[in-house]
Protein backbone atom coordinates (compact mmCIF):
# COMPACT_ATOMS: atom_id res chain seq x y z
CA UNK A 1 0.00 0.00 0.00
CA UNK A 2 1.36 3.44 -0.95
CA UNK A 3 1.24 6.16 1.71
CA UNK A 4 1.46 9.86 1.07
CA UNK A 5 2.57 12.19 3.85
CA UNK A 6 2.36 15.86 2.97
CA UNK A 7 1.68 19.30 4.35
CA UNK A 8 -0.13 22.05 2.45
CA UNK A 9 0.31 25.82 2.77
CA UNK A 10 -0.93 29.11 1.40
CA UNK A 11 1.63 31.15 -0.57
CA UNK A 12 2.89 34.72 -0.25
CA UNK A 13 3.26 35.31 -3.99
CA UNK A 14 5.08 38.64 -3.51
CA UNK A 15 8.02 36.72 -1.99
CA UNK A 16 8.20 33.88 -4.51
CA UNK A 17 11.52 33.18 -6.24
CA UNK A 18 11.64 33.33 -10.03
CA UNK A 19 9.56 30.46 -11.36
CA UNK A 20 10.64 28.37 -14.34
CA UNK A 21 9.38 25.36 -16.24
CA UNK A 22 5.86 25.19 -14.91
CA UNK A 23 3.89 22.12 -15.94
CA UNK A 24 0.25 22.64 -16.94
CA UNK A 25 -2.15 20.12 -15.41
CA UNK A 26 -5.80 19.37 -16.00
CA UNK A 27 -7.33 17.33 -13.19
CA UNK A 28 -10.70 15.67 -13.60
CA UNK A 29 -12.52 14.07 -10.68
CA UNK A 30 -14.35 10.81 -11.32
CA UNK A 31 -15.28 9.88 -7.76
CA UNK A 32 -15.45 11.64 -4.41
CA UNK A 33 -15.27 8.71 -1.98
CA UNK A 34 -12.69 7.50 -2.62
CA UNK A 35 -11.14 10.40 -4.49
CA UNK A 36 -10.38 9.17 -8.00
CA UNK A 37 -8.95 11.62 -10.49
CA UNK A 38 -7.43 11.64 -13.93
CA UNK A 39 -4.45 13.97 -14.32
CA UNK A 40 -3.33 15.18 -17.73
CA UNK A 41 0.02 17.00 -17.73
CA UNK A 42 0.93 19.21 -20.68
CA UNK A 43 -2.61 18.90 -22.02
CA UNK A 44 -1.94 20.98 -25.15
CA UNK A 45 1.33 19.30 -26.21
CA UNK A 46 0.90 15.71 -27.41
CA UNK A 47 4.66 15.11 -27.45
CA UNK A 48 5.02 15.89 -23.72
CA UNK A 49 1.56 14.84 -22.52
CA UNK A 50 1.30 12.31 -19.70
CA UNK A 51 -1.87 10.83 -18.25
CA UNK A 52 -2.33 9.13 -14.92
CA UNK A 53 -5.08 7.90 -12.66
CA UNK A 54 -4.73 8.76 -8.97
CA UNK A 55 -6.71 7.24 -6.12
CA UNK A 56 -6.51 8.87 -2.69
CA UNK A 57 -7.81 7.53 0.59
CA UNK A 58 -9.19 9.41 3.57
CA UNK A 59 -7.00 11.65 5.68
CA UNK A 60 -5.17 14.94 5.56
CA UNK A 61 -1.48 14.79 6.52
CA UNK A 62 -1.18 11.06 5.87
CA UNK A 63 -3.30 8.92 3.54
CA UNK A 64 -3.21 6.12 1.01
CA UNK A 65 -2.32 7.19 -2.52
CA UNK A 66 -2.02 5.17 -5.72
CA UNK A 67 -0.99 6.58 -9.11
CA UNK A 68 -0.89 4.72 -12.42
CA UNK A 69 0.16 5.85 -15.88
CA UNK A 70 -2.46 5.31 -18.56
CA UNK A 71 -2.13 5.67 -22.33
CA UNK A 72 -2.76 9.29 -23.34
CA UNK A 73 -5.63 8.40 -25.67
CA UNK A 74 -7.35 6.60 -22.79
CA UNK A 75 -6.50 9.47 -20.44
CA UNK A 76 -8.29 11.99 -22.67
CA UNK A 77 -11.32 9.70 -22.96
CA UNK A 78 -11.43 9.16 -19.21
CA UNK A 79 -11.05 12.91 -18.63
CA UNK A 80 -14.27 13.51 -20.57
CA UNK A 81 -16.09 11.46 -17.90
CA UNK A 82 -15.02 13.89 -15.14
CA UNK A 83 -17.75 15.55 -13.15
CA UNK A 84 -15.46 18.26 -11.75
CA UNK A 85 -12.31 19.77 -13.27
CA UNK A 86 -9.50 22.09 -12.22
CA UNK A 87 -6.66 23.61 -14.23
CA UNK A 88 -3.36 24.66 -12.75
CA UNK A 89 0.33 25.13 -13.39
CA UNK A 90 2.70 23.22 -11.12
CA UNK A 91 6.21 24.43 -10.34
CA UNK A 92 8.77 22.32 -8.51
CA UNK A 93 11.08 24.20 -6.17
CA UNK A 94 13.95 22.14 -4.83
CA UNK A 95 15.17 22.83 -1.28
CA UNK A 96 18.62 21.24 -1.26
CA UNK A 97 19.30 22.22 2.36
CA UNK A 98 16.38 20.13 3.63
CA UNK A 99 16.33 17.61 0.78
CA UNK A 100 12.73 18.53 -0.06
CA UNK A 101 10.81 19.47 -3.19
CA UNK A 102 8.04 22.02 -2.79
CA UNK A 103 5.17 21.53 -5.28
CA UNK A 104 3.76 24.98 -5.99
CA UNK A 105 0.38 25.21 -7.74
CA UNK A 106 -0.99 28.29 -9.48
CA UNK A 107 -4.69 27.74 -10.15
CA UNK A 108 -6.50 28.97 -13.27
CA UNK A 109 -10.06 29.48 -14.47
CA UNK A 110 -12.62 29.97 -11.71
CA UNK A 111 -9.84 29.42 -9.12
CA UNK A 112 -7.55 32.08 -10.58
CA UNK A 113 -5.60 33.93 -7.91
CA UNK A 114 -5.17 30.92 -5.64
CA UNK A 115 -1.67 29.60 -5.03
CA UNK A 116 -0.97 26.58 -2.81
CA UNK A 117 2.19 24.66 -2.04
CA UNK A 118 2.63 21.10 -0.80
CA UNK A 119 5.66 19.30 0.49
CA UNK A 120 5.92 15.52 0.82
CA UNK A 121 7.60 14.29 3.98
CA UNK A 122 8.95 10.99 5.28
CA UNK A 123 6.89 11.25 8.48
CA UNK A 124 3.88 13.21 9.69
CA UNK A 125 5.96 14.36 12.67
CA UNK A 126 8.44 16.28 10.50
CA UNK A 127 7.96 20.05 10.54
CA UNK A 128 10.06 21.50 7.69
CA UNK A 129 11.72 24.89 7.86
CA UNK A 130 9.44 27.12 5.78
CA UNK A 131 10.82 29.34 3.01
CA UNK A 132 9.81 33.01 3.35
CA UNK A 133 7.20 32.68 0.60
CA UNK A 134 5.33 29.89 2.40
CA UNK A 135 2.37 31.15 4.40
CA UNK A 136 -0.24 29.68 6.72
CA UNK A 137 -0.52 25.90 6.92
CA UNK A 138 -3.86 24.60 5.63
CA UNK A 139 -3.17 20.85 5.71
CA UNK A 140 -6.13 20.12 7.96
CA UNK A 141 -8.53 22.44 6.09
CA UNK A 142 -10.23 20.27 3.45
CA UNK A 143 -11.52 23.38 1.68
CA UNK A 144 -8.02 23.74 0.20
CA UNK A 145 -7.92 20.21 -1.21
CA UNK A 146 -8.12 20.08 -4.99
CA UNK A 147 -11.26 17.93 -5.03
CA UNK A 148 -13.09 20.39 -2.76
CA UNK A 149 -11.94 23.31 -4.91
CA UNK A 150 -13.06 21.53 -8.07
CA UNK A 151 -16.50 20.89 -6.57
CA UNK A 152 -17.02 24.28 -4.91
CA UNK A 153 -15.01 26.82 -6.89
CA UNK A 154 -13.73 30.07 -5.42
CA UNK A 155 -15.34 29.93 -1.98
CA UNK A 156 -12.98 32.38 -0.22
CA UNK A 157 -14.12 35.59 -1.97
Amino acid sequence: MAKETERKFLVNISKLPELKNGLNRDQGYLSVDPCVRIIITNPTDETLRRSLIAVKGDGTIERDEFEYLVPNKDGRSIFKLSKYVINKTRYLIRDEEQGLTWELDEFHGNLSGLWLVEVELESKDIKPKLPEWVGKEVTEDIRYYSMYLAMNGKWWT
